[in-house]
């Protein structure tokens, strides 16, 4: 098939492949597919603070996970330029400063539609780097909702925070 001056590959294989790559992301999330809804009562907090927050896990499939947590990092993103002689390069690096994890929920098993709620905290130490943009740099902070699904993709939802 043509269109435009460009050949489309429609053959048998291309969609083959296609169909087996849908089939192989599916077995890897293990069938598992929920709603999830976080929601952070305060996002601006001081070090030192605890963060309050709510979810809501509402399954769009049976499945079981091998427990429910939260955390809270902070990633540090540095760009700029370096120079060695005549020759210039840019650089981009991303390094995770400090990561906090707290278990919310043993291993479960989640029944199709059948809604979960809950709330609970998190504290951000008094010794943390604090959110800041420069020029070059910028920290950033992140609360992430993770259901953890044995031997396939964990079901994620993260919301933003401003640490003082």
């Amino acid at each position: 098939v043509q269109t435009r001056g460009r050949r489309i590959n429609t053959s048998p294989t291309l969609i083959f492949r296609m169909g087996l790559f849908d089939k192989v992301t599916g077995v890897l999330s293990g069938g598992a597919s929920a709603d999830i809804m976080l929601s952070v009562k305060v996002p601006t907090v001081r070090r030192g603070d605890v963060v309050e927050f709510e979810y809501s896990i509402k399954p769009k499939s049976s499945f079981k996970c091998r427990g429910v947590r939260v955390e809270v990092f902070s990633k540090e993103r540095v760009r700029g330029t370096a120079s060695v002689g005549k020759n210039r390069t840019s650089f981009n690096e991303s390094t995770d400063l400090a990561r906090f994890t707290k278990d919310i929920l043993p291993a479960t098993e989640f029944t199709e539609g059948v809604v979960q709620k809950g709330s609970s905290t998190i504290l951000i130490p008094a010794s943390a780097q604090p959110t800041y943009q420069g020029k070059m740099a910028k920290n950033t902070w992140k609360l992430v909702f993770v259901i953890d699904i044995a031997m396939g993709l964990d079901l994620k939802k993260s919301v933003d925070l401003h640490v003082l």
